[in-house]
């Protein structure tokens, strides 16, 4: 389809200026860093066979705040951030529980860190690069609102629901063992965890032939940055392929209700979707390999542009999306917050119109009971003259 550009004498060619978006488009989706962001800590304590350390004793400056099934640990100087995870909790608890098709116990301790030295100081044993930790066998979180390094803020919402998925996908498989790439990818896209950087890293490991091997992937899952990414952003795809609609949608459920039920992982992918780990693996690959040749071809092509501007427009829709969520959220939260005060309010008035009521009917009592009785109301006859009482003799 061709395109006709009409261009005016001494202004800007229009065609220029969107090559120029374009491009530094093309060089947001090539050159967009591998693991720009941290990733979420291993999951700890999965197994009960396994005892755990006992937790250090909080500091004296940390608060307790039990709401509900849910305990919040935080400092008086973060509390700022408590509603929006509070939110972000109430929201996602039950399409966790949803998605599972499990109704899991509430139960669990949220622990807020303004640093991830800080995390790690709640919950010991948590990655020096992990914004989010979970011990699933104890119900226990740990969020930290700022990245290691560079101190940029978290997403502290996004790392909540990570490692709220955690907690309740432990919970639905009763504790039973599940490989570690399923479960850190149903954390991911429970958590919605698309970004660009996880795209790339797929993309090019496809391209060069590096995927991890299933039977491998458990034990390649590495505990740094550097490594931590491809494992990861191989686990969000497997798990996204198991989620898609094409198997059905009760598949999913189904394989967490025979794990539960004592399955072991092959055996419930199998009697859910009629797959071996050898049959998954080699359709999740057909799949994966189908659409990077797809978008090899687009962009080796000559339709590079095209490509880069649905991967950014995709990317800022999601952004945005998430953007108004939050805004929708704290919209909710003020018109909560105005609506007690409102209560409270009408509450007090009609106590104070009521208390003043009862303080003049009190005062017109104590009034007729001091008001001395007049001859009348003794017996003695009177008449009235003038506007005035007189005895009769």
């Amino acid at each position: 389809m061709g395109v006709n550009v009409r261009r005016e004498r001494g202004k800007p060619n229009g065609g220029w200026l969107a090559l120029a978006f374009l491009l530094a488009l093309v060089g947001l989706v090539l050159f967009i860093p591998r693991s720009s962001v941290a990733q979420p800590a291993d999951v700890r304590g999965w197994s009960d066979e396994a005892p755990l350390a006992p937790l250090p004793d909080l500091p004296p400056e940390y608060r307790r705040l039990r709401e509900g099934s849910v305990t919040w640990v935080y400092r008086p100087d973060v509390e700022e951030r408590l509603p929006e995870l509070r939110a972000t909790h109430a929201k996602a608890w039950p399409e966790l529980e949803a998605d599972l098709g499990q109704d899991v116990g509430d139960e669990v301790e949220i622990r807020i860190a303004a640093s991830p030295e800080e995390l790690r100081a709640l919950v010991p044993g948590t990655p020096r690069y992990a914004v989010g930790v979970a011990i699933p066998s104890r119900g226990l979180i740990g969020v930290s609102l700022t990245a290691p390094a560079s101190w940029e803020p978290s997403d502290a919402p996004q790392v909540l629901v990570h490692e709220l998925s955690h907690v309740a996908l432990r919970r639905a498989v009763a504790g039973r063992p599940l490989p570690r790439w399923f479960v850190e990818g149903v954390a991911i896209e429970h958590a919605e965890e698309h970004d660009l950087a996880r795209f790339r890293t797929l993309f090019d490991a496809s391209g060069g032939g590096r995927l991890h091997r299933l039977r491998d992937l458990d034990a390649s899952f590495p505990h740094d940055t550097a490594g931590v990414s491809l494992a990861y952003a191989q686990a969000a795809s497997l798990v996204r392929f198991l989620r898609a609609p094409h198997p059905g949608p009760d598949r999913f459920p189904r394989l967490v209700s025979k794990v539960r039920e004592g399955a072991g992982f092959e055996a419930a992918l199998r009697g859910a979707y009629g797959w071996s780990l050898v049959d998954f693996e080699r359709t999740w690959r057909e799949d994966v390999e189908g659409r990077t040749s797809s978008l090899a071809w687009l962009l080796g092509g000559g339709t590079p542009l095209t490509a880069a501007a649905f991967l950014a427009v995709w990317a800022w829709r999601k952004r945005r999306r998430r953007h108004r969520e939050r805004l929708e959220e704290m919209d909710a939260e003020e018109r909560e917050r105005e609506e007690a005060i409102a209560r409270a309010e009408a509450a007090a008035e009609v106590a104070l119109r009521e208390a003043e009521t009862r303080e003049r009917d009190a005062q017109l009592r104590v009034l007729r009971a001091a008001r001395p009785r007049s001859s009348r109301e003794l017996g003695v006859p009177t008449v009235e003259h003038d506007g005035e009482n007189h005895t009769l003799h």
